[in-house]
């Protein structure tokens, strides 16, 4: 979409100077009928310019706005993790860790895959890119626990090992990720917050 939205943007200025200095030369020549064609052209590529700079700033504006809330329920849904310590019901925990892999799977991950819209130098990018390491990182910790219950499952570890097994998505690792990650949805806030203030300011 950036790239398409770019291209269409460079193709209208190119077309809109062009245009404009065509329709400034063959006026002083008094070639009316393709002066007037030209600036037929000069008011068709400024206004698809005009549209491709909307329409970028407006997928932007969606793409962050799906990021901070698939963050949001990201971090909502560890609510959900329950210690195992050998009398907690196991299929639970494992139903639970599932549920939360899925979020990070439709929520963040379908979020995070549409920010190359975002400028590498924007002041935006340090944040994200902090926001997906870390959610990532906390799902592969998630995996690891999710595979080590299925083998359970399988039989390929004992009762014993299961409730002996300590959990990675309730480890200090993750829970610094997890800080790590409120820090960076934080300023993703502020952003928003900031953007939309300016907005009604400026209405």
């Amino acid at each position: 979409i950036k790239k398409v939205q770019k291209n269409i943007a460079l193709l209208s200025v190119a077309i809109t100077i062009l245009s404009f200095v065509g329709a400034i030369i063959l006026n002083k020549n008094s070639i009316v009928f393709w002066c007037d064609i030209l600036i037929g052209f000069f008011s068709g590529s400024l206004f698809s310019f005009a549209v491709a700079i909307i329409s970028y700033h407006g997928e932007k504006e969606r793409v962050l706005k799906d990021v901070y809330s698939g963050c949001i329920d990201y971090k909502t849904s560890f609510s959900l993790i329950l210690f195992y310590n050998g009398t907690a019901p196991i299929d639970k925990v494992r139903e639970n860790i599932k549920a939360i892999i899925e979020c990070f799977n439709t929520k963040v991950h379908y979020s995070f895959s549409r920010i190359n819209l975002f400028c590498r130098r924007s002041v935006l990018w340090k944040s994200l890119e902090t926001a997906w390491d870390c959610a990532r990182k906390i799902y592969l910790l998630l995996v690891d626990d999710y595979d080590f219950i299925n083998e359970y499952y399988i039989k390929h570890i004992t009762d014993e090992e299961m409730k002996n097994y300590k959990f990675k998505c309730t480890s200090d690792e993750c829970a610094e990720y997890m800080k790590q990650l409120n820090t960076a949805i934080g300023q993703l806030e502020s952003y928003i917050y900031k953007e939309k203030e300016a907005k009604k300011n400026a209405d």
